[in-house]
C-alpha cells in the first residue's frame, strides 16, 4: 500500500488523503477516514454538476443512527502529491460541500457491518432545486451567468467565463436557474467573431461558461501513449501519459449526422414585422473551414483538419453535404431602421433613450442565420464524432474541455497503410468530454477513464469521381398462390 501521508509520489495513481466526513440533518458528524473503501467522481462537459459516489463500511451504524435520509452533507479533501515542479493538486469540498442525494445500496459484510453505497452532487444542484427565476436581467449572457450564479445560486466557487459580446435583455418566466443559463447558452456569442455554441458544466475547479472553439483552439493538457506500463525505466510523468486500456466507441455515425442536419440544412426565417421570409442551406463540406474544429489550432499555429466525409457522390444528384436532411423555422422581428442604418438582423426593436433625447438600441439580437445551422452541425459530430474511452492513471493536470494527444498505434502491416505508423481516425488532439475519476483506498490508488472525442480527420478522404450504380439485376417474381401452394395438403 502506498504511504497516504506522504507528499512524495511514489508511484503513479498515487493519492493523499486530509479529510473524509460525514454530517447528518441531525448534526451528527462521522469521520469516515477509515472506512471509505471507494470514491467515484463524474465530471462532463454535458453536465452543470459534478455527481459521485461513496462506497463505506458502516462501523457505527450510520445509516440508523444518523440516520442516512438524503439530507447529508459530505466533506473531503485529496491531495495528488507533487512531481517535478509542480505544486500539489487538491480535491477540496470542506468548504463547498458534496450534498447526499439517495442511498443507493446497504448490503452486509462480517460481524454485522454494512457496505453503504450513497450518490452526491454538488451542493448548487439542490439549491437549483429550491429556487425559480421570474424577473428580467440585462447585459451580455456571461454577464448574467455570473449574476444568476453569484446572486441566485449563491455559488463561491470559481468561475470560468468567456465573455460574449451583444447586450441581451431577458425574461425568466419562473423557471429554475440552471434552466436558465441553459437559454443563455443558446444565445451566447463568443467577441471572437467564431460562432461556435457555448458550453455550460462543472468540474473540479469550478464551474465554466465558454465556447466549443475556446477549447479546440487551446493547446493539449497530456500526450497519451499506448506503451506497456513497466517497459520502460520507470518515469512518473512518463507513465502518467502511459494509457492502460482504451476502448473505440466509433468513427462517427453517418445514419443519425445526416438525419440531424450535420452535413446539410435548410433554415426558414420568417419576419413577422416584414412579413417576409428568408431561405438558407448549409453544406458541410462547403462550410468545413469556416468553423472550428479539433486540430484546426495545434499550439497556436493552423493544424491539419479534414471532413469527417468526403466529396463523393452518393447519388449521381450530389455530396452527402448536398442533401438537406434537417429543416428549421426561426420567427423573428427585426427590421431596417433607415435613420440609423442598421441592416436587418443586426438589432430588435428593444429601444432607449439617450442623454440627448436620441433613440438608440442598446440591445443586440443574435443573428440566427449566421451560427443556428453551424452551431447544431458542431454539437451532433460533438456528439456522434470519433470517440473512445481511454484509461489513465489519475492527475489533476486533466478536465473536461481540455485537449490532448492520443495517438493509437496502427495494428496493419505498414506496407498496406503507406507506412503510417498510427491508426487513421486516432492520431492528434482529442476533446475530453467526460471524466470518471476512481480512488481506490484498498490500494491507495486513482485512475480515470477519460472520454474523448474529435469531429476532424488528420488525412483527407479521397473523393471518387462517379457515384455507385447499383446494377439492375431482374427482380424474381412469385405469385401470392405459388407461395401459399406449399403449405398446401
Amino acid at each position: 500500500m502506498a504511504n497516504a501521508s506522504s507528499n512524495t509520489i511514489i508511484k503513479p495513481g498515487d493519492f493523499k488523503v486530509d479529510a473524509i466526513s460525514i454530517t447528518t440533518s441531525t448534526g451528527l458528524v462521522v469521520d469516515l477516514l477509515g472506512s471509505v473503501q471507494h470514491i467515484t467522481f463524474y465530471e462532463s462537459i454535458d453536465s452543470a454538476a459534478i455527481t459521485g459516489q461513496i462506497l463505506f463500511s458502516d462501523f457505527v451504524n450510520l445509516v440508523s443512527i444518523g440516520p442516512i435520509i438524503g439530507q447529508e452533507f459530505i466533506k473531503l479533501k485529496l491531495k495528488t502529491p507533487k512531481f517535478k515542479d509542480r505544486e500539489n493538486s487538491l480535491i477540496d469540498f470542506t468548504e463547498n460541500v458534496l450534498v447526499v442525494t439517495s442511498m443507493k445500496t446497504r448490503e452486509p459484510l462480517a460481524n454485522g457491518v454494512h457496505s453503504v453505497l450513497l450518490d452526491f452532487a454538488s451542493a448548487e444542484m439542490l439549491k437549483n432545486e429550491r429556487k425559480k427565476l421570474d424577473r428580467s436581467y440585462e447585459g451580455t449572457c456571461s454577464e448574467i451567468f455570473r449574476d444568476i450564479m453569484r446572486s441566485d445560486l449563491d455559488c463561491t466557487k470559481e468561475l470560468f467565463v468567456e465573455p460574449s459580446e451583444g447586450i441581451k435583455k431577458m425574461v425568466f418566466p419562473n423557471i429554475r436557474p440552471i434552466h436558465a443559463i441553459h437559454m443563455l447558452k443558446r444565445q451566447a456569442i463568443a467577441r471572437d467573431g467564431l460562432n461556435s455554441p457555448y458550453l455550460f458544466y462543472e468540474d473540479l475547479k469550478g464551474f465554466h461558461f465558454r465556447s466549443l472553439a475556446s477549447m479546440y483552439a487551446a493547446n493539449s493538457a497530456m500526450n497519451y501513449t499506448t506503451s506497456v506500463p513497466g517497459s520502460k525505466p520507470f518515469k512518473v510523468f512518463e507513465d502518467l501519459s502511459t494509457v492502460i486500456s482504451y476502448e473505440i466507441i466509433g468513427n462517427g455515425d453517418t445514419l443519425v449526422s445526416q438525419r440531424l442536419g450535420a452535413y446539410g440544412s435548410n433554415l426558414t426565417i420568417y419576419d413577422t414585422f416584414a412579413k417576409k421570409q428568408t431561405r438558407q442551406q448549409f453544406n458541410y463540406l462547403d462550410s468545413f473551414f469556416d468553423i472550428s474544429h479539433a486540430n484546426s489550432v495545434v499550439n497556436g499555429k493552423t493544424g491539419v483538419s479534414f471532413p469527417l466525409v468526403n466529396s463523393s457522390p452518393i447519388e449521381p444528384a450530389g455530396r452527402i453535404s448536398d442533401f438537406p436532411a434537417k429543416s428549421y423555422l426561426v420567427p423573428t422581428s427585426r427590421f431596417h431602421d433607415e435613420k440609423t442604418g442598421l441592416d436587418q438582423g443586426t438589432i430588435n426593436y428593444h429601444n432607449t433613450v439617450n442623454s440627448q433625447g436620441k433613440v438608440t438600441f442598446p440591445y443586440v439580437g443574435g443573428d440566427t442565420k449566421k451560427w443556428l445551422q453551424m452551431r447544431e452541425s458542431m454539437l451532433t459530430h460533438l456528439e456522434y464524432g470519433i470517440s473512445a474511452n481511454i484509461e489513465v492513471h489519475g492527475n489533476s493536470l486533466v478536465n473536461p474541455g481540455d485537449m490532448i494527444d492520443f495517438n493509437l498505434p496502427t495494428h496493419t502491416a505498414a506496407k498496406t497503410v503507406k507506412e503510417e505508423r498510427y491508426d487513421f481516425f486516432f492520431r492528434g488532439k482529442f476533446l475530453v468530454k467526460k471524466i470518471r475519476h476512481d480512488f481506490d483506498f484498498t490500494i491507495m490508488r486513482h485512475e480515470m477513464v477519460l472520454s474523448v472525442v474529435r469531429d476532424d480527420l488528420a488525412v483527407e478522404l479521397e473523393p471518387v469521381a462517379e457515384s455507385h450504380e447499383y446494377e439492375n439485376k431482374p427482380k424474381p417474381s412469385l405469385d401470392v398462390e405459388d407461395f401459399y401452394e406449399q403449405f398446401l395438403i
